[in-house]
């Protein structure tokens, strides 16, 4: 694909914004930018190529293009989304499969790699990148993509290259929401259209556009947008040295970037009926009960009347948001379900704060010890035979003990696991869901969750013991409703950071393990730090009472 070029320049870009996985999200700025710089006459109709959902081969192919006019300048524009990969960052394209095959995608190291053979020593490389963590609304997790991007430019040597990342370190690209486009790519195309001309600490009002006076206008004027519009700051970054060159001429007209306004027409009923609901279940327990998830739900509706709005497509909108409803309303309505039996929703409400029984830790560690340290390769019938002999000795030894009394030993006992993590939660989950077929509790619930999250995937034991030590703290704190007054505060701070970490560990790439246990020991402390001063008030309460 190329964009129509000066004389002297010749332009590559390629998009991937819509994708064959219907799990995917549209990036519908990113395929708005496209379409205006097809109406702008910078990228026309005839030398589109596919559109703007390139193949991973395609992307490959745009980074390997060569000048056909003796190594001219050259400018690569690549919007694309990105994930972490070891020490490189991937490029997905448009036939990315996030379930059965993660790894996939482009290499950008490689790709620079590529581009620094061809020998051109005038090129401006655009890395329009972005990337959304799917489940981003429960918490706030580093963003390390841009770093790592920003780190992989600087580590493949092409003194020829000079290089603008749409993100600074940290930062994640951000939508001009009235316009429907990306921030970058409207700068960008601005830039192009002439309004660079002039910028920068060596600009010249000539009458051109050049690639640094089209790099200065882009970083200030995305700043300066964000900073104004009171979201999240983002301040493209420019890499590199190389030779300045002219990009375009300015034109004569006054054409500005396009703007895609949304059109005030009747909703879809896939929108329509979600919205109503959802209202309903405002109106009801459900805030009351689910608050978090009510909110979730109302993001993914949020999330597809905008992409339907702003031009995306309807149907694999539709197929999105249903995916990401459907487990939300369900949850919910169970929990309104059971509302009328009971408000109880941890094991720490249903044992009113109380601490695992000890005598009943050590009877779950015994058996778990027994269950999970067999190695049925070595001698298949022994161990079967043994963990059968476990399990009954297990099952004999509780047979008289209360349901909630014995999760919450399960819970503790893995709490205090130092090895076999993983064999210990499946052996746990199993037994629970003998008692519970479908948790109603939050800590059998996500040691369930955990449990699915291992089968998806490689990750780290320590990161998943973390998470559900760290859960469990929180709900004991959050049981002294003695407290509420006084500890909101600390366990809302503690919860955040360990949405971080729970986002972490469910979108691997998203952050690395470092961040993860960091996000989870910083929701420890505050938790520990509300559970003691849950300890206090009923201490102080009890008093009263007796006094009274």
């Amino acid at each position: 694909m190329r964009i129509i070029p000066p004389p002297v320049c010749h332009f590559t870009a390629g998009w991937s914004a819509r994708f064959q996985a219907e799990i995917l999200p549209e990036n519908v700025a990113s395929a708005n930018d496209r379409k205006a710089f097809v109406a702008a006459g910078l990228l026309p109709p005839g030398e589109s190529g596919p559109g703007d959902h390139l193949t991973s081969a395609l992307l490959r192919q745009a980074f390997g293009a060569r000048t056909s006019h003796g190594g001219g300048p050259q400018v690569i524009y690549i919007s694309a989304p990105a994930r972490i990969q070891g020490d490189d960052v991937l490029l997905l394209g448009s036939d990315y499969r996030p379930v059965d095959a993660p790894l996939d995608g482009v290499s950008l190291s490689e790709s620079l790699k590529e581009l620094a053979r061809g020998g051109n020593r005038r090129k401006l490389l655009v890395l329009d990148l972005g990337w959304e963590l799917r489940r981003g609304e429960l918490g706030f997790a580093p963003e390390r993509v841009a770093q790592q991007a920003i780190d992989v430019v600087e580590r493949v040597v092409d003194p020829g290259r000079i290089t603008l990342v749409s993100c600074g370190p940290g930062q994640c690209p951000m939508i001009i929401a009235g316009a429907g486009r990306s921030a970058f790519g409207y700068f960008f195309e601005n830039a192009l259209l002439g309004r660079a001309d002039g910028w920068g600490p060596v600009g010249a009002d000539d009458g051109r556009v050049t690639a640094s006076e089209a790099c200065a206008y882009v970083c200030q004027k995305v700043e300066g947008w964000t900073v104004a519009a009171g979201i999240a700051r983002q301040t493209p970054v420019v890499l590199g040295s190389g030779d300045d060159f002219a990009l375009t001429a300015v034109r004569g007209d006054e054409v500005r970037a396009a703007q895609f306004l949304p059109e005030e027409q009747t909703l879809p009923s896939w929108i329509a009926e979600r919205r109503s609901q959802w209202s309903a279940m405002f109106q009801g327990s459900a805030l009351a009960l689910r608050p978090r998830l009510l909110r979730r739900y109302a993001d993914a509706i949020g999330r597809a009347e905008r992409g339907w709005r702003y031009g995306g497509d309807a149907k694999q909108l539709a197929a999105i948001l249903e995916t990401e409803a459907a487990p939300l309303v369900m949850q919910i309505d169970e929990s309104c379900r059971n509302a009328s039996q009971t408000a109880v929703v941890s094991l720490a409400q249903a044992s009113h704060g109380k601490e695992a029984d000890p005598k009943l830790v050590a009877v779950w560690t015994a058996y778990l010890n027994a269950a999970s340290r067999q190695d049925p390769t070595a001698a298949p019938d022994l161990a079967t035979a043994q963990r059968a002999a476990a399990k009954k000795k297990f099952k004999e030894t509780i047979a008289e003990i209360d349901a909630v009394d014995l999760a919450l030993a399960a819970m503790e006992s893995l709490r205090l696991a130092s090895e076999d993590f993983v064999p210990r939660l499946i052996v746990v989950d199993d037994e629970l869901r003998e008692i519970w077929p479908s948790p109603i509790h939050a800590e059998t619930a996500l040691a369930h969750r955990l449990r699915v999250r291992v089968q998806a995937g490689d990750c780290a034991s320590e990161s998943l013991r973390a998470a559900l030590a760290t859960a469990c703290r929180g709900e004991q704190a959050a049981s002294y409703v003695e407290a509420v007054d006084w500890v909101t505060d600390t366990l809302s701070e503690g919860w955040m950071h360990w949405q971080a970490g729970e986002a972490s560990l469910f979108s691997p790439g998203y952050a690395d393990e470092a961040d993860c246990r960091r996000s989870f020991q910083l929701a420890e402390t505050a938790f520990a730090e509300a559970q003691e001063v849950g300890k206090t008030c009923r201490s102080a309460a009890t008093l009263r009472d007796r006094a009274s």
